[in-house]
């Protein structure tokens, strides 16, 4: 792609990710009965809000009430909505800083990886984010006008303002983007590049030590999501939680932290109570922030290690040193981050005004073990390699013309054998 026309596409990119996290912060997303603005996650101005009340905790409230089902119907569906686009939309935004970072890298004459999955991170980003506006608009039933009527019963009719009109206006952008990227990137080229000679460490093949990165890799994954849906996280005076939701601290089963925070310290923020659920309400969105950035982190490490086991180049040596190393300490901030806001204790024995820890803090702690074997093992065998400056193709016909070379022992050649394949 030509210089001007890959800085076009950038430009455009930027936009699209400066939309996608402005439409998070946007809180004027829709009204209901013309006077009330609703954010993407809660009501801006409702009349006698307690603090820290999403659309869950709005929705459990009105529920209880028999004579507010209207208002019950319509926060159901604005927290439904609201939750499935923001997963939906922390795909995107994935995706779309993964296609950032190869299209800086095409940018700068660095390489990308394969072209097909330089193109599918582009249209996953779009699908992504389509489909995330499309389920918001689904249960929102948002239009463009609205009824001033405010009938108990029926259920309040909800009229689209700032934020979904930037995420309609960010999918037609993003479309954009992405036939104008795909366009200009199937007429060009790729670059020839380096292969990485694995060596062995400790009589052992580098490729066999990757493989052993990438498998740790992938459980700490698995923890690392274990440890956010678990619902055994805390145990506290005879009480049971996950990570944001209390089982039996309320008359509403699952209530989270935020929403009984809420309820606590409107009443009196000098109550135990509302201390109490202020630390894990804040604990959770510490870990959580912190988590998501852990996450993002971790699918860039794995690119660059699932290249490197391949013997490809991608991108550059400092980045392939950056990416593990600040994912590690991430993961570890998040854990302590969590620990010293809520003041949990591991302790079997819970004794009245203690927050004591379960099973979820425990995964999460585990996934820094398996993460930090990944990473050293990676960052070991990456500092060790070695660079053969030719591209597949002629490292293949001089593995096929060499007269020291056998062809029986060429087709079942590694990346180990390739040290000794040089004219």
């Amino acid at each position: 792609m030509k210089l001007l026309f890959s800085l076009s596409v950038l430009i455009l990119l930027l936009l699209n990710i400066s939309l996608l996290i402005s439409a998070f912060s946007m809180r004027k997303w829709s009204t209901i009965n013309s006077n009330k603005n609703l954010g993407l996650f809660s009501c801006t101005d409702c009349e006698q809000l307690q603090d820290n009340w999403n659309f869950e905790c709005l929705a459990r409230s009105a529920c209880e009430n028999d004579s507010k089902i209207g208002e019950c119907n319509l926060y159901k569906d604005l927290y439904k909505g609201s939750f499935g686009f923001l997963v939906l939309e922390f795909g995107s935004l994935l995706m779309s800083l993964l296609f950032l970072e190869k299209l800086i890298l095409l940018i700068l004459k660095f390489p990308t990886g394969p072209r097909p999955s330089f193109i599918g991170t582009g249209i996953s980003m779009l699908i992504f984010h389509v489909i995330g506006t499309i389920i918001w608009f689904r249960y929102s039933e948002a239009g463009t006008e609205c009824s001033s009527e405010n009938n108990s019963d029926a259920r309040p009719s909800v009229c689209m303002s700032t934020g979904a009109s930037i995420a309609i206006a960010n999918c037609i952008l993003m479309g954009g983007t992405v036939t104008l990227f795909i366009i200009g990137f199937l007429q060009s080229t790729t670059l020839e590049r380096t292969i990485y000679i694995h060596k062995k460490f400790i009589w052992i093949s580098g490729t066999i030590w990757l493989w052993a990165s990438l498998v740790f890799g992938f459980i700490t994954l698995i923890l690392m999501l274990g440890s956010l849906t678990v619902k055994n996280w805390v145990k506290s005076q005879g009480s049971l939680g996950s990570l944001f939701r209390c089982d039996n601290c309320d008359s509403i089963k699952w209530m989270s932290w935020s929403c009984l925070q809420g309820t606590a310290c409107e009443t009196n923020t000098d109550s135990n109570d509302c201390k109490f659920y202020k630390k894990l309400a804040h604990a959770s969105d510490y870990f959580i922030c912190l988590q998501a950035l852990s996450l993002i982190l971790l699918i860039f490490y794995m690119q660059s290690l699932t290249a490197f086991v391949k013997c490809k180049e991608y991108g550059s040596k400092y980045m392939n040193y950056a990416y593990p190393v600040l994912l590690f300490m991430f993961n570890v901030i998040s854990i302590i981050s969590w620990f010293a806001t809520s003041e949990g204790i591991v302790n079997d024995e819970c004794t009245d005004g203690d927050i004591c820890v379960r099973s979820g803090p425990k995964l999460a702690i585990a996934s820094n073990f398996t993460l930090l074997v990944s990473v050293g093992l990676f960052l070991i065998v990456y500092c060790r390699r070695s660079e053969e400056n030719l591209s597949f193709e002629e490292v293949d016909l001089k593995m096929r013309t060499s007269m020291s070379v056998s062809p029986v022992k060429i087709n079942n050649v590694t990346p180990d054998d390739t040290q000794y394949i040089k004219n």
